[in-house]
């Protein structure tokens, strides 16, 4: 079998569930992840004779993705801020609107030396270790699933880079932290539950709800009890950063008005959502 007759048989199992340009998508990150071609490599070597890996493996994962299954879950690796990350159905695949708010992160605090910063709701670990990675800083993640913390572990040691990872739970009447940190960032759960029937069901029915879903009747939930114990993490002039639902940055403007922090900044993502915000807590 040649790399064209393998992308083919994505084509023709596929078609009738995503289209021609995803499917193709799809083939060369699967590729890529079990070989290491680049696209220029896939191109010009399409005659060649595929890896032993990619015969082996090619039934296996055109069943998975006929059945939905993301193609990250299905290799077990993914990228994130081109570094690379272990994922499986009990964390979420990270997203490159996540990169977007390490990314602003990082334009702020670069060159800043001796940070300290709280991760919460790590999943994966992508956000603490790329920031571990890019920053100067000492770095501790948070996460109420003992099987997210133990990716996270994995991803640290992947990536060469020591986090601090604690089982915390945010909404926990019991939630200790008796550290003091310049920098808190979290993606926390923001998607409506009756948001669920729009949404593909790759996502639905393989990543995590609890990581994903929040009452209708209450969808600030984790901001505010995030901002309830903020208050008494961060340092004078310290900065919380939110992934947040489009839907509810008037609402988040005001919940971070009225637990008085300052200098609120929304961002829009490159599709020209608002999905990110900034603020300083002055004591």
């Amino acid at each position: 079998m040649t790399y064209a007759e393998a992308e083919q048989a994505f084509l023709n199992n596929l078609k009738s569930i995503y289209p021609t340009k995803e499917i193709k998508s799809l083939f060369f990150i699967w590729v890529n992840m079990l070989t290491g071609m680049s696209h220029t490599d896939l191109v010009m070597g399409k005659n060649n004779p595929a890896n032993d890996i990619i015969i082996r493996f090619l039934q296996e994962t055109l069943t998975r993705l006929k059945n939905n299954e993301p193609i990250q879950y299905i290799l077990g690796k993914t990228f994130f801020a081109d570094l690379p990350f272990y994922v499986n159905r009990n964390v979420l695949i990270p997203r490159s609107e996540t990169e977007e708010l390490v990314n602003l992160i990082v334009e702020k605090y670069s060159g800043i030396k001796q940070l300290k910063i709280l991760d919460i709701g790590t999943g994966s670990g992508c956000i603490a270790i790329t920031l571990a990675k890019k920053l100067e800083a000492k770095v501790y993640a948070i996460d109420n699933s003992d099987d997210a913390l133990k990716t996270a572990k994995k991803n640290s040691i992947l990536n060469e880079i020591d986090i601090i990872l604690k089982k915390q739970d945010i909404l926990a009447s019991d939630f200790l932290c008796y550290e003091e940190f310049d920098i808190i960032v979290s993606n926390p759960p923001y998607v409506f539950e009756s948001e669920k029937r729009n949404m593909h069901s790759n996502v639905v029915h393989f990543e995590p709800e609890e990581a994903l879903f929040v009452p209708d009747n209450d969808p600030l939930i984790y901001y505010r009890n995030i901002l309830n114990h903020a208050k008494r993490l961060l340092k004078s002039n310290g900065q919380i950063f939110f992934e947040i639902n489009e839907t509810q940055a008037h609402n988040i403007r005001k919940l971070l008005s009225k637990n008085n922090f300052n200098n609120i900044v929304l961002f829009c993502d490159i599709h020209g959502k608002t999905r990110f915000v900034k603020a300083a807590y002055y004591v």
